[in-house]
């Protein structure tokens, strides 16, 4: 219920497993929740004035992937999802400018991932990271308005150009038969 009204809850589960977790607000007029599992499974926002559901789409998001919220914290708004792809983090944005100025940026700097870790809420500044398998990240300024690419610095400078084994993803059944993932360093 909203503070302060006698109406009826907006989301009401029969189940927890129909628990939600709250990322957030959506522009201040929804919430957007994660259900784990059961008949809302997903990303899904809440409407604060009808209570009402609708499945959050993101192309390029696979059934079966974990993956967090971006948040536009200017906006207060979901702007995309982190998601791990061939063992890399990636980002899958829904903001159509973020995600044109990440394809630019991952054209330009030549890696295999490019990540929008912060920007000013004009987006005229943006600071980035980027790498490659067997690569340290390098942090970088981008400068919209003019288009420009700033070296920021690197993570872990002293690993630069020495050769790194090859990461490999495996998955172990735990004595429960639970799944453990894995990643294996040769």
């Amino acid at each position: 219920r909203r503070p302060g009204t006698r109406r009826d809850p907006l989301y009401s589960g029969r189940h927890l497993s129909d628990r939600p977790n709250i990322l957030g607000f959506d522009g201040g007029r929804a919430l957007v929740m994660l259900f784990s599992e059961g008949e809302n499974r997903g990303l899904q926002r809440l409407d604060l004035e009808a209570g009402g559901l609708t499945r959050i789409s993101i192309p390029g998001l696979e059934d079966g992937m974990t993956y967090g919220p971006i948040v536009d914290r200017h906006l207060n708004q979901l702007v995309g999802v982190g998601v791990t792809r061939d063992d890399l983090p990636e980002q899958i944005f829904i903001d159509t400018e973020l995600a044109g100025i990440q394809t630019a940026l991952l054209g330009a700097l030549g890696t295999d991932r490019v990540q929008l870790e912060s920007w000013s809420a004009d987006r005229s500044i943006i600071v980035v990271s980027a790498f490659s398998r067997g690569e340290p990240e390098v942090f970088y300024v981008f400068n919209n308005a003019a288009g420009e690419v700033s070296v920021l610095g690197e993570a872990y400078p002293g690993l630069a150009g020495q050769d790194f084994g090859e990461v490999v993803s495996l998955s172990y059944e735990a004595g429960d038969g639970l799944a453990i993932p894995a990643l294996l360093t040769l």
